[in-house]
């Protein structure tokens, strides 16, 4: 506790940057220790002081899951580590890696289809080009690894 401007968040900053380089000299040594929790009573207080810590510590931002922000923060920087965006982005992965598996399988029944009609040089009917996509997806599957 203590007046504004007195430097009780920068302590608390340079606590925790010198936990951090102690954890990961025991880690790099082949030890094990827990993580480093911070509280506050305050939404805004807590994203001012992991913000703070981010910008003095570069390394937290390209090292994903080494900084987990629990609960939704109003800093926008702090978005990035929040416990819910790891399965928001496992669902978004997921369901993008279906869509280009479905885009990759259209692409090359579009491929086929063409090579097809360039082949023959003849109009295909609806009920023929079905059937010609059809068997181009079935192909392309069977060649896929």
């Amino acid at each position: 506790q203590g007046p504004p401007g007195t430097g009780k968040s920068y302590v608390g900053v340079c606590l925790v940057l010198a936990l951090i380089i102690v954890r990961d000299a025991v880690i790099s040594g082949g030890g094990t220790v827990g993580p480093i929790l911070s509280l506050s009573y305050k939404n805004h207080a807590i994203d001012e002081f992991l913000v703070d810590i981010l910008h003095n510590n570069h390394s937290l931002k390209r090292r994903p899951g080494k900084l987990i922000r629990l609960g939704k923060p109003d800093n926008e920087e702090l978005l990035n580590f929040t416990e819910k965006r790891s399965a928001n982005e496992s669902l978004a992965q997921k369901e993008l890696e279906h869509r280009l598996g479905v885009m990759t399988e259209a692409k090359a029944a579009v491929k086929c289809w063409a090579d097809a009609a360039v082949d023959t040089s003849l109009l295909l009917s609806v009920d023929s080009m079905i059937r010609c996509i059809e068997t181009c997806v079935l192909a392309s599957k069977a060649e896929e690894p």
